[in-house]
């Protein structure tokens, strides 16, 4: 009877189980299809409350596909690059660890040298991470962790080709329909996203996107996909007058579809040259010719490089249906007055060789460029930078060596599998499905030379998807009657339990982490309204700090909130608790200037000067290109005596803002400097000399603003850029102080500065006309129509002499 019982409840399990396969498999395919869907509509992916579905969708298809694996008793597919991406992963932990000063110095000297200048304080040397901010890390931790997971179920899902033809169509359809509404979107604007999202921030949006850059990265992924379809769908028709071709072509029962993706690849394509990104259209044209090159080493049919050409014509008509001048004027901004390439990219990458220099081993952590960046920042732009406009780059910087050589192993693991393959394979729709998604790879990856588009969440995705969907276009069996599916072999695991319960582990420990993250921002109105010193500041304490402290036990590892609490605390005078808030600030982030002089500030106050000093000359290593951070420790310095050390951080502060000289005068003059004491404290520019000769001639003293004047344009060969606007503002001074020889001199100064200018010409004649010099002034309007003869002031003036 045992015997008989086993006998009939074994069926019955092989028939759950083979249910529950079923079953699974079709709930991780309509997962990995949401995501598709749902990254690039959310915005591009690139808010907290996205990013949370996107992690949070990937992972538990990933927890189904090992549970599926251990209900049913069948292994895996074998997945090419598993290796290298788990090690990778496994690295991002790895930063986030606290080791041992001895082992960090190790590992990253550069680190470690770190943190002796900001965290370690009062002497004590304590343990650190290698990431320097481990927030960050964590964050990009778990948004690797989805893309590896997307990667893993598209190999998983598609090697059934029933489920590969269907989310490949899909995403055929996903692509013509954006780029149809991104076009619409660009005929009717109104400055918003789906012409009701308002941007929260500056940005060049298009499509669904903030970032027209980032438009053009999904496109071009998605159009060598579409445009290889194209190919594979059109109509073969026998011999005959071209008229007898064209009638069975279009008798046949596939032209339509034919048709129908040739149109969506005029519309992606031409989507992209209207986004204006230069990188995005480069890109899709240099794949493209990687895409016939690989297309042709496999289907040698002459007729179809007609077919390429006409659709090449169709794109570039379309393009210029809508007007080529925006994107050649695009193009032409590239170079300046000089003809030189003139771009801050090539300046950020400078400065991202120096971060490599000091971290060349294991980087400064995933995610913290913007962290790392002020400290070797040597351009002058305004505002944050949060990514290096080129992702090779910023993966050396955050990652180091380690995660350059693991990504890279990554890649050519799935391109030599796939590449191998793809020589033996014979089946068409392989062929062309394979050739798609490799193009769409090397696409990506030439934009993201000059691009940060794998920072962003639906792009990171689908290039890991494109990676997944290459390998299945190699490996899955598209002919009926195969016994196996796929090319790929199973696996056989004996640890399926392990990798289930981990993966769960990893769900809870990303929600955990995300919904922390939402639930600060929503406990603590002030990280979305401003700078809440000014509600501190007119608001009750104790609700402030009970805001910061709820906001810090849903996210411990967000630094701003421990700031928040330390600043709500040393105003409710708690200065020992408030010690403690800043100095768990700086722990997790160490980089960040405004919380090192905060906590300078505060030990200063508590009688620790020298410990202050070091903190607030760390602040401004920290950001070094912010003058904010050069005032605060120049009026400490001034304020302790130190004035002839403090006026030369006034002078660096100066020469990195010289618009805002005037408060900086006016800061001095608080303090009580004299003239001489504010005249050496400004940098050989023209601007501050200027600002400080309107201070003279404010304060009624005439004589000394003269000679500061005519000092300031002394100082023009120092300016990058010379600004006629210089000239003016003194040429307007001695006029209205009727001084038409020193107007004559100001207005010389500037013909031979800037000669090719008509308004300073056309100055200079009214300078001479006021000194009574007609023939200077004749010669200057002349040579004022000989830049612009249609020129109406030099003519009217010339008849007026004449």
């Amino acid at each position: 009877m045992a015997g008989k019982r086993l006998t009939w409840k074994q069926p019955k399990s092989n028939f759950e189980g083979n249910g529950a396969h079923v079953s699974m498999n079709v709930t991780v395919q309509r997962i990995l299809v949401f995501l598709l869907i749902f990254s690039p509509l959310a915005f591009g992916t690139v808010e907290q409350w996205s990013l949370t579905v996107m992690e949070s969708a990937s992972v538990l298809a990933l927890c189904l596909i090992f549970f599926r694996s251990v209900l049913t008793g069948k292994p895996l597919r074998e997945v090419p690059g598993t290796v290298p991406l788990l090690l990778f992963l496994s690295y991002a932990i790895v930063q986030i660890i606290p080791l041992p000063p001895p082992v960090l110095k190790l590992l990253s000297p550069g680190a470690w040298s770190l943190y002796r200048e900001t965290a370690w304080t009062g002497g004590h040397a304590g343990w650190g991470s290698i990431s320097i901010c481990r927030k960050a890390t964590v964050s990009e931790f778990f948004r690797f962790t989805s893309y590896a997971a997307a990667y893993f179920i598209t190999v998983q899902v598609l090697a059934r080709k029933e489920m590969l033809k269907k989310t490949v169509s899909t995403v055929i359809l996903l692509g013509s329909v954006v780029a149809f509404f991104a076009i619409l979107q660009y005929i009717i604007p109104n400055g918003k996203i789906y012409w009701l999202r308002g941007l929260t921030y500056p940005g060049t949006p298009f499509g669904p996107y903030v970032n027209r850059d980032h438009y053009a990265g999904l496109m071009e992924m998605i159009f060598p996909v579409v445009f290889g379809f194209f190919l594979l769908s059109r109509p073969y028709t026998e011999y005959g007058s071209f008229r007898e071709r064209m009638t069975e072509a279009f008798n046949q029962k596939g032209t339509n579809v034919h048709i129908l993706l040739g149109l969506s690849s005029v519309l992606i394509a031409t989507s992209v040259f209207l986004s204006l990104s230069r990188g995005g259209i480069i890109s899709l044209s240099l794949s493209m010719i990687f895409f016939c090159l690989l297309v042709a080493k496999k289907r040698k049919r002459s007729n179809r490089a007609l077919v390429i050409i006409v659709i090449l014509a169709f794109i570039l008509s379309a393009s210029g249906w809508f007007g080529w001048g925006p994107i050649l004027e695009k193009f032409r901004n590239l170079r300046d007055g000089q003809g030189a390439i003139s771009n801050l990219r090539f300046d950020i990458w400078r400065d991202c060789v120096n971060i490599v220099r000091q971290f060349p081993l294991t980087g400064t952590g995933f995610g913290t460029f913007a962290d790392i960046y002020p400290r070797y920042r040597s351009i002058a732009a305004a505002g944050p930078l949060e990514h290096a406009h080129n992702d090779f780059m910023e993966l050396a910087t955050d990652g180091g060596i380690v995660a350059c050589a693991l990504m890279g192993w990554f890649l050519l693991a799935v391109l030599y599998r796939s590449l191998r393959t793809f020589m033996k394979r014979r089946e068409p729709y392989s062929i062309y499905l394979l050739a798609g998604g490799l193009t769409g790879l090397v696409s990506i990856l030439i934009h993201s030379m000059a691009d940060f588009n794998l920072q962003t969440g639906a792009n990171g995705l689908y290039f890991f998807f494109l990676a997944g969907l290459t390998v299945s276009a190699a490996h899955t069996r598209m002919r009926n009657g195969t016994k196996e599916g796929t090319l790929l072999a199973r696996k056989e695991s004996r640890h399926g339990r392990i990798f289930a319960v981990s993966a769960l582990a990893l769900l809870a420990c990303g929600l955990t982490f995300n919904v922390g993250i939402l639930a600060g921002r929503y406990f603590s109105p002030f990280m979305q309204n401003g700078r809440p010193e000014s509600r501190i500041a007119g608001e009750d304490l104790s609700r402030v700090k009970s805001e910061a402290y709820r906001a810090a036990g849903a996210d411990p590892l967000e630094a701003e909130y421990r700031y928040e609490i330390a600043n709500a605390e040393w105003l409710s005078s708690n200065k020992e608790q408030a010690l403690v808030q800043y100095r768990n600030a700086v722990l997790l982030d160490t980089t960040n200037a405004e919380y090192l002089q905060t906590l300078g500030l505060a030990l200063s106050d508590l009688g620790k000067g020298g410990e202050a000093d070091r903190l607030l000359r760390a602040g401004i290593d920290c950001d070094i290109s912010n003058p904010a951070r050069y005032k605060v420790y120049s009026s400490w310095l001034i304020a302790r005596g130190k004035k002839d050390a403090g006026l030369g951080y006034i002078k660096k502060a100066i020469a990195l803002e010289p618009q805002d000289t005037g408060e900086y005068i006016t800061f001095l003059i608080l303090y009580g400097l004299d003239d001489k004491d504010i005249r050496g404290s400004l940098p050989e520019r023209v601007a501050p000399h200027l600002s400080f000769a309107d201070y003279l001639s404010q304060t009624g003293r005439d004589d000394l603003a003269k000679k500061e004047y005519l000092l300031a344009l002394g100082y023009a060969g120092n300016e990058r850029e010379l600004r006629p606007s210089y000239f003016f503002h003194v040429y307007r001074y001695f006029v209205k102080k009727n001084m038409p020889d020193e107007a004559v001199m100001v207005m010389r100064k500037a013909v031979d500065a800037l000669p090719e200018d008509v308004n300073i010409r056309l100055a200079a004649g009214e300078a001479y006309e006021r000194a009574g010099i007609r023939y200077r002034a004749m010669e200057e309007y002349k040579h004022a129509l000989l830049i612009d003869p249609g020129n109406a002031r030099a003519k009217k003036k010339l008849r007026e002499l004449g």
